[in-house]
C-alpha cells in the first residue's frame, strides 16, 4: 500500500498535507502525534471510510484489510458467537461457494478449495473457541450489548485475529485491555505475516513492535527508522539543531530519552547499535549547548501528611456471592506511588471506591489518616462541565494565575493551558466541542491544580498524547506525597511506581490481592513469573492425577482400599533440653529479623529508587523477601514448641 500526496482539512485546519509514503508486506508502522494531529483521520482514509482532499491511496488488488477502531462498531443484540463469526466473513462465503460448485461439478471448485484454506480451513468454530480462549472473551452466548466496554474491545480484537488480514490497521489497540491481553496481542502483531499500521500512545508497545514510526506534526507525516527509542534520538537531535526548538520541549524530550535508556525494554534488548545511537545523541546534545535536561513542572508543596496515611486491615469485598477483594492489609508509606492492575472487571476502581468512602466493605477497616487530603481523577472525567470553555476549567473564578499542586508557586493561565496543547485561540472553546484526547488533556491540567498529599488516578492515560503523558509522569514522579494509579500502560507503571497491588484471581482465589514492592517490571519478572510456572505446573499435575485416576478405575476392582502401615501414631513428647534453649533464643532472634524487614521496607519506599537504581531496589527486595521467609519459619517453629510445652503444662 501506498500514500500519494494524501491531504485532509478539517474545519479549515490543514490535518494532512502531500503525505506520501510506501508500506510492504509485514511492515510494522506505528503513527504517533499529539490529540488532534489526524492519525485517526489519516487510518480512515487508508481503509477507505474518509476520502482525502487531494492525492490517493493505493492499494494491491484484492488485499485483504482489517481495521480495529478505537470504539468497536458492535451490533448490540448479537450473541459473541455471532459477533465472531461476523469475522469470518470471507471464509464463510468461499465454504458455501465451494459447496455449490462441488455439488454442481463445477471446474472452479479447485481454487475456491485453495481459498478456504488460506482463510484458515473448515473448523472455523474451532478457530473461534480457540482465539476467543487465548484472548479471555466472554461467554460466547452472552449478548454484545450486556459487556463492558473492555469486553466489547477483546470481542473486537478476537474478529481482527480470525479475518487473518494482510494489511491490519489499528487505533489505540490497548486502551481498556489489561495487561496479559496487551502481552498477547504484541507477541500475535509481532509473529504475523500482515502489514500493521497502528496509532497507539503506549511506549513499550511502539518499543517492542513497530519497525519504523510515522509522526504526524502540523500537517506534515514525516518517517523514522526504528522504534521509539530510536525515533526519540533522532527527533532529539533534529529539534537541537532547529533554531525555532522550544527550550521546554527538548527537555521534556531529553527527560524521556533517558528514562528509555534505564527502562526495562532498553535493558533486555540485544540491541546494542541502538544504545550506541542513544550515547552519540547525547553526546551531540552536550555539544550544542551543556545543558542538564529536565522537565520544569513540579507541583508544589502539598498538605503535611501525618503519621498514618492510609491503611487496609484485613479488607473483604463482594457483590452478589462474587469476591473481589478477600483479605487486603497493607499500610501506605510517605513517598510511595502504587500501581493498581489486574484483568477487567476485577474490582480495581471498586478499591478506589472503598478509599474515597463511597462505598463501604463486607468486612474489615479502612482508614485513611486525619492529615490525608485526597484528590481522585475518575475514568468518566466528571471534573470536565461540558459547556465550560477551555480556560474556566483550569481557572472558573476568572484568575489570571493557577498554583500546581495548591502550592505557593504559580503560572499564568495562558501558560499553563499552553502547556497541556491548548494555544491562545483554544481557551474560549466548550469543552463538549473537544476531542476525546483533548478532553483527557484538559482533565489533567485541571487535575494538577488539585491540593491533596494523596492522589488517586483511574486509568489517566487512556487516550493521552505522549507529550502529555510526559508531562503528568514528571510531575508525579516528583510529587511530595503519595499516589494510587489504576492503569494498564506498563511504561507508565515502570516509569513512576514504587510498588504494585495486583488482582490476581487469574492464578489463585477469586478476590487474592497481592502487594509487591517495585515496579511492573519487576512484578512482572518475579511474582507474575511465579505464577504462570505453577499454573503451568498445575496444569500438568492435574492432568496426570486424571491419567491416574482413569488408570485406577480401569484395574482396581470396586470397594478395593490403599492399605495402611497399621502403626498406631506415636504419642507426643515433651520438649527436650535441646529445644527449651531453642525456645528461649527463637524470640529475639525473629524480633530482629523484623527489625530488619521494617528497616528494608524504609529503604524500598525511597521515592527514586526504582527508577535511579533499579539494580539496588532488586537486591533489597531479594533480601527482604529472604528475612521474610525466614521470619515465617522461626515464627512456625517458635508455635510449634510453644504448642508442645503447653500441653504438657
Amino acid at each position: 500500500m501506498s500514500l500519494d500526496g494524501v491531504t485532509k482539512s478539517h474545519d479549515g485546519r490543514p490535518l494532512i498535507v502531500d503525505a506520501t509514503m510506501g508500506i510492504d508486506a509485514g511492515n510494522k508502522i506505528g503513527i504517533i502525534g499529539a490529540n488532534g494531529a489526524g492519525k485517526s483521520t489519516l487510518l480512515n482514509i487508508i481503509a477507505g471510510r474518509l476520502d482525502a482532499d487531494a492525492g490517493r491511496v493505493i492499494m494491491r488488488k484484492n488485499t485483504r484489510m482489517a481495521f480495529l477502531e478505537q470504539v468497536p462498531t458492535l451490533d448490540p443484540t448479537v450473541t459473541v458467537r455471532d459477533a465472531l463469526e461476523d469475522g469470518l466473513v470471507e471464509l464463510r462465503r468461499a465454504i458455501e461457494a465451494y459447496q455449490r460448485a462441488a455439488t454442481n461439478m463445477q471446474a472452479e471448485s479447485a481454487p475456491l478449495l485453495e481459498k478456504i484454506e488460506q482463510l484458515g480451513g473448515w473448523d472455523y468454530q474451532h478457530r473461534i473457541d480457540e482465539v476467543a480462549a487465548q484472548l479471555n472473551v466472554p461467554n460466547l452466548n452472552a449478548e454484545i450489548g450486556h459487556l463492558s466496554g473492555g469486553e466489547k474491545r477483546r470481542v473486537a480484537l478476537a474478529q481482527v485475529v480470525l479475518q487473518q488480514p494482510e494489511l491490519l490497521l489499528v487505533d489505540e489497540p490497548t486502551n481498556h485491555l489489561d495487561t496479559n491481553t496487551v502481552d498477547w496481542l504484541e507477541q500475535w502483531l509481532i509473529e504475523s505475516k500482515a502489514a500493521v499500521i497502528l496509532v497507539t500512545h503506549d511506549r513499550y508497545f511502539l518499543d517492542d513492535v513497530v519497525e519504523h514510526l510515522w509522526e504526524l506534526r502540523e500537517g506534515t507525516l514525516k518517517s523514522y527508522a526504528g522504534n521509539y527509542t530510536d525515533y526519540l534520538a533522532a527527533r532529539a537531535i533534529e529539534m537541537a539543531h532547529s533554531e525555532r526548538t522550544q527550550h521546554r520541549q527538548l527537555r521534556i524530550l531529553m527527560t524521556e530519552l533517558e528514562w528509555a535508556r534505564r527502562s526495562p525494554s532498553a535493558r533486555s534488548t540485544k540491541q546494542q547499535a541502538r544504545l550506541e545511537r542513544l550515547d552519540k545523541a547525547q553526546e551531540e546534545l552536550s555539544k550544542r549547548g551543556g545543558e542538564t535536561f529536565v522537565n520544569e513542572f513540579r507541583f508544589g508543596k502539598p498538605p503535611r501528611l501525618g503519621g498514618r496515611i492510609l491503611e487496609f486491615a484485613d479488607v473483604h469485598m463482594s457483590y452478589a456471592e462474587r469476591s473481589l477483594i478477600d483479605g487486603l492489609t497493607l499500610e501506605m508509606c510517605r513517598g510511595e506511588r502504587i500501581g493498581i492492575i489486574g484483568p477487567n472487571g476485577c474490582g480495581k476502581s471498586t478499591l478506589l471506591e472503598l478509599i474515597l468512602g463511597n462505598q463501604k466493605p463486607t468486612t474489615g477497616h479502612i482508614t485513611i489518616g486525619k492529615n490525608t487530603r485526597m484528590a481522585y481523577f475518575d475514568q468518566q472525567r466528571a471534573l470536565l462541565d461540558p459547556q465550560a470553555t477551555v480556560r474556566e476549567i483550569v481557572a472558573p473564578d476568572g484568575a489570571d494565575v493557577v498554583a500546581p499542586g495548591g502550592g505557593a508557586a504559580t503560572v499564568v493561565v495562558q501558560a499553563w493551558l499552553d502547556r497541556f496543547g491548548f494555544p491562545v485561540p483554544t481557551h474560549g472553546r466548550t469543552v463538549d466541542s473537544l476531542s476525546g484526547g483533548e478532553r483527557n488533556r484538559l482533565a489533567i491540567a485541571r487535575f494538577l491544580l488539585e491540593e491533596a498529599n494523596l492522589l488517586l488516578l483511574d486509568e489517566p492515560t487512556n487516550d493521552l498524547d505522549i507529550p502529555t503523558l510526559n508531562i503528568l509522569e514528571d510531575a508525579l514522579i516528583h510529587f511530595p506525597g503519595c499516589v494510587l494509579v489504576v492503569t494498564h500502560d506498563r511504561y507508565f507503571l515502570d516509569k513512576v511506581c514504587t510498588g504494585i497491588i495486583a488482582f490476581e484471581y487469574e492464578y489463585l482465589e477469586p478476590g487474592t490481592v497481592t502487594f509487591v514492592q517495585g515496579n511492573y517490571s519487576h512484578y512482572a519478572g518475579v511474582r507474575l513469573k511465579e505464577l504462570k510456572e505453577r499454573a503451568a505446573t498445575d496444569t500438568k499435575d492435574r492432568a496426570r492425577a486424571q491419567r491416574q485416576q482413569r488408570a485406577s478405575e480401569r484395574n482396581e476392582p470396586h470397594g478395593r482400599n490403599e492399605k495402611t502401615s497399621g502403626k498406631p501414631e506415636s504419642k507426643k513428647k515433651g520438649l527436650t533440653y535441646g529445644e527449651r534453649i531453642e525456645l528461649e533464643k527463637l524470640e529475639p532472634t525473629i524480633e530482629e529479623c523484623d527489625a530488619m524487614i521494617r528497616n528494608l521496607e524504609r529503604e524500598l519506599t525511597a521515592p527514586d529508587i526504582w527508577r535511579d537504581d533499579p539494580g539496588k531496589a532488586r537486591t533489597i527486595h531479594d533480601e527482604l523477601e529472604t528475612t521474610r521467609k525466614r521470619s515465617a519459619e522461626l515464627f512456625a517453629r517458635w508455635e510449634e514448641l510453644m504448642t508442645r510445652r503447653e500441653q504438657l503444662n
